[in-house]
C-alpha cells in the first residue's frame, strides 16, 4: 500500500496490544436499550431562551464519579434529568436519574475576561452535585429545567474504563468548545470579528451551541443511536480522555467520529494513528477532521478544562508547541483520515462511484446514483490515486459562488490490516441520520451507515 497515512514519527504497537476477537468488560448494549426509552425528552427552541444557563465542572467522568454541576436561572427552582442517548425502541433517549426542585441561584458572580486572551471563564460555585452511581456507560444529555419552562442542555459522557475488544465512540468535546460563543466570543471571532477572536476558551461557562449541547445533538447523537440500535460492544470516551491516556485505545476494534471532530491535541492525533497502525479500523463519518491542533491546561475546576488555539504562530507565545493547523506543521490531515479538508460552504449531489461495494450492500445503487442533501456544509477530498485506496463515491461540488471541486468517500487499507473509511462529508451525520434530507438519501445513508457499523467489530472491516 503506498498511501501515507501513517507518519513514521509515530511507533507502531505490538502484536499484544492488537483488537482482539472478544469483547472486553463493559456495557452489554442491547440489554441497556430494552430499557423503555423516553418519549417527549426533547427541548422546544423556545424554552432555550437565555434565562436558563448551566455547565459541569467534567465533561468526562467514570461511572460513580461526582460531578458539579453550576446554574443560574431567572426562576425560583429548577431541575434536571440525566437522558442517555441510544435507541431504546425508536426513542433517542431514557430518563437515567432526575434530581429534586432545586432553588435557582438568580445572580451568579460575573465572567472573568482575560483581556490578553479573551478567554471568558464564569467562577460560578455549584450549584448542585450529581451522584452518577449507578449509570450506565455512554453519552448523555443533562436537562436544566427552570420551573418557568427555560431550559438548557449539558452534554456529559460517562465513559469507560477499558476500550479493549470494542467499537470506541468519541465525542469530539473540543470542537464544541471552540464554537461556543457564550458571553460573546469563540475562537472564530469576537466583538469586532477574528480579530479580536478568543485564543484561549474554557469549559468553565456554558455552551450557547445546540441548546447547551455544543455539537453533540446535531453531529453525533443520530450516529451513536444507530450503533446502539445494532447492539454493538460499545466504548466510549471524549476527545480528551485520549489526549490523557494515549494507551486507551489499545485493543480496540474500531474508533468512530461523528459529523464534526476538527480540534484535536498532537497526543489524540498520535494515539488515534497507533491504535490504527497496531489493527484498530478508524472511521470518520464526517468532514475537516483533524485540522486545528490545540493545547489544553488546567483551570480551577480541574486538568483539561482550558484550550489554546491560537491559529497564528507569530501570536501564539509557546513557539514550541503552536497551536495552529496540523498540515502546517507537516501533519497533513490526509495522515489520519486519508482525505484532506477542501472547503466550507459547499454544496452538491452525492454520487456513488463504486456500487459493488459491500459498504453499499442493501442500497440498489448502480454507478452515478445521485443523493441530494448530503454534500456540506464542508467536505473533504481524496488528493492524488495512492494505492490502495477504494473511491466509493466523487460528488462534483461547489464551493461558495465560483469554485468548483469534488468531495470523495473513501476507504483505505493500512499495512496493519485495519481499514479507514471516511466519509467526506459533514451532512451524513447532521442532515441525513437526522432525517432532514431527502427521503431517499436518508435511507441509503442509514443502510450504509449500518453497514459500516456493522463491520466495525471486524479487523480491517471485513
Amino acid at each position: 500500500m503506498a498511501i501515507a497515512i501513517v507518519p513514521t514519527a509515530v511507533p507502531t504497537a505490538s502484536a499484544a496490544t492488537q483488537a482482539t476477537d472478544q469483547p472486553g468488560p463493559g456495557l452489554d448494549v442491547a440489554a441497556e436499550n430494552q430499557h423503555p426509552g423516553t418519549p417527549t425528552w426533547a427541548l422546544r427552541n423556545v424554552q432555550v431562551d437565555g434565562h436558563t444557563w448551566a455547565f459541569t465542572d467534567h465533561t468526562s467522568v467514570l461511572p460513580g464519579t461526582p460531578v458539579g454541576l453550576s446554574v443560574e436561572c431567572a426562576a425560583s427552582t429548577f431541575t434536571v434529568r440525566a437522558l442517555r442517548i441510544g435507541f431504546y425502541g425508536g426513542h433517542l433517549a431514557r430518563t437515567v436519574w432526575t434530581s429534586a426542585a432545586t432553588p435557582c441561584p438568580q445572580h451568579q458572580p460575573a465572567a472573568i475576561v482575560n483581556h490578553r486572551t479573551w478567554m471568558i471563564r464564569t467562577p460560578w460555585p455549584p450549584t448542585l452535585t450529581i451522584d452518577t452511581a449507578g449509570w450506565p456507560e455512554g453519552m448523555y444529555v443533562l436537562e436544566v429545567v427552570a420551573n418557568t419552562a427555560s431550559a438548557t442542555y449539558v452534554d456529559l459522557i460517562v465513559r469507560s474504563a477499558s476500550t479493549r475488544g470494542r467499537v470506541v465512540f468519541v465525542s469530539s468535546t473540543l470542537t464544541s468548545l471552540a464554537y461556543n460563543e457564550w458571553g460573546g466570543r469563540n475562537t472564530y471571532k469576537g466583538k469586532r470579528g477574528f480579530r479580536d477572536r478568543a485564543r484561549v476558551v474554557s469549559f468553565d461557562r456554558p455552551n450557547s451551541w445546540g441548546q447547551g449541547a455544543g455539537k453533540f445533538l446535531q453531529y453525533e447523537a443520530p450516529l451513536l443511536s444507530r450503533a446502539e440500535h445494532l447492539g454493538l460492544p460499545l466504548a466510549y470516551l471524549a476527545d480528551t480522555d485520549i489526549n490523557d491516556n494515549p494507551h486507551i485505545l489499545e485493543g480496540a476494534r474500531s474508533v468512530i467520529f461523528g459529523g464534526h471532530a476538527e480540534y484535536w491535541t498532537q497526543a489524540e492525533r498520535d494515539a488515534v494513528i497507533a491504535a490504527r497502525a497496531a489493527g484498530t479500523n478508524l472511521l470518520f463519518f464526517g468532514a475537516n477532521t483533524a485540522y486545528w491542533r490545540v493545547r489544553l491546561s488546567p483551570s480551577p475546576l480541574g486538568p483539561d478544562r482550558i484550550m489554546s488555539i491560537y491559529k497564528i504562530q507569530s501570536e501564539d507565545p509557546d513557539r514550541a508547541h503552536p497551536s495552529i493547523r496540523f498540515r502546517d506543521l507537516g501533519y497533513p490531515d490526509a495522515q489520519v483520515t486519508g482525505l484532506t479538508y477542501n472547503c466550507f460552504p459547499a454544496r452538491g449531489t452525492f454520487i456513488v462511484t463504486d456500487p459493488s461495494s459491500w459498504v453499499f450492500a442493501g442500497t440498489g445503487v448502480h454507478a452515478g446514483s445521485g443523493f441530494a442533501g448530503l454534500i456540506g456544509p464542508e467536505v473533504d477530498q481524496l488528493r492524488g490515486t495512492p494505492s490502495g485506496a477504494t473511491v466509493l463515491a466523487s460528488s462534483p461540488t461547489r464551493c461558495g459562488a465560483r469554485i468548483k471541486t469534488h468531495s470523495t468517500m473513501a476507504l483505505f487499507r493500512d499495512p496493519s490490516g485495519a481499514a479507514t473509511v471516511a466519509v467526506g462529508t459533514m451532512g451524513w451525520v447532521s442532515e441525513a441520520l437526522r432525517g432532514r434530507a431527502p427521503a431517499a438519501t436518508v435511507r441509503f445513508v442509514r443502510i450504509t451507515t449500518d453497514n459500516l457499523l456493522r463491520a466495525s467489530v471486524r479487523r480491517g472491516l471485513g
